[in-house]
């Protein structure tokens, strides 16, 4: 039988950059068929978030979206540390599998409703559903790496979806 030696913080980042990476691209997707403008996204939540006092402009600036790119990976990195966590204690505890339910409807609604919060002085709010199916690849993209890191819960879930 196949062994793995699990590493939270290895495995936690990884599967965080996994989820960063299906949500970069998908708006950079979006900003290239749709707004005709590539790295619109991120140039225009990086001049949201750090140059708040400053209406944002269609200009490219390096610095917000580098920023932003930071702000981005670095924020699925730690949520990417604390699912891997809750994906262990899965594997463990089967009452876990439910808490594991609750952080992805979290998730998603936490990140719709923090868009309208960030984009809220700008037009671009009227884009909540391409947050959900961004955060959606993103979970799936996840999902899918915990599948195959982890077969013993992959095992449980087929018997027991959500324990006892």
């Amino acid at each position: 039988m196949l062994q793995h030696h699990h590493s939270l913080f290895r495995e936690g980042v990884v599967a965080g950059l996994l989820g960063g990476a299906a949500v970069a691209l998908w708006f950079l997707f979006l900003d290239i068929v749709i707004e005709g403008r590539p790295l619109y996204t991120p140039n225009l939540l990086g001049q949201v978030a750090f140059y708040r006092g400053h209406p944002p402009t269609l200009d490219l600036q390096g610095g917000a979206i580098v920023a932003y790119t930071f702000l981005h990976f670095g924020a699925f990195a730690l949520f990417g540390l604390g699912l891997t966590e809750l994906v262990r204690l899965a594997t463990r505890y089967h009452i876990w599998r439910f808490a594991l339910v609750i952080v992805i409807v979290v998730f998603e609604v936490f990140f719709v409703g923090f868009s309208f919060i960030l984009l809220g002085p700008t037009e671009a709010d009227s884009r909540w559903w391409s947050i959900l199916v961004g955060n959606t690849f993103a979970l799936i993209t996840m999902g899918t790496y915990y599948y195959y890191r982890f077969p013993s819960l992959r095992r449980d879930f087929a018997r027991e979806t959500l324990g006892d």
